[in-house]
């Protein structure tokens, strides 16, 4: 496993230990409290993790925000134009009908 990663470890090998109880769950409730050592370094490593990923889906999703609002912005201006321009044809047909 990477450095990066090194959290992946500690919880493959915590649900293989869950896997041993999965027929008895009650055995997995009586046991004492100390009997799962937690890696406080491989938690922490996790948290830390989750935050960097949460982070840049935050950033992601705010860049996605933006682009929504500036295409939203050539939308209303495409149609602005064109509203303009069918103003413009329709006066100049009207004006074609009355010359002739």
């Amino acid at each position: 496993m990477t450095e990066q990663f090194k959290w992946v470890d500690y919880y493959e090998e915590f649900a293989s230990k869950l896997l041993e109880y999965r027929n008895n769950r009650k055995e997995l409730i009586d046991k004492e409290d100390d009997s799962f050592e937690l890696d406080a370094e491989a938690v922490d490593e996790f948290y830390d993790n989750m935050d960097v990923l949460l982070s840049r889906n935050a950033r992601e999703n705010k860049r996605i925000k933006e682009l929504e609002k500036e295409l939203s912005e050539i939308r209303n201006a495409y149609y602005r134009q064109k509203k303009t321009l069918d103003r413009y044809l329709k006066a100049f047909f009207i004006y074609l009908h009355i010359k002739h």
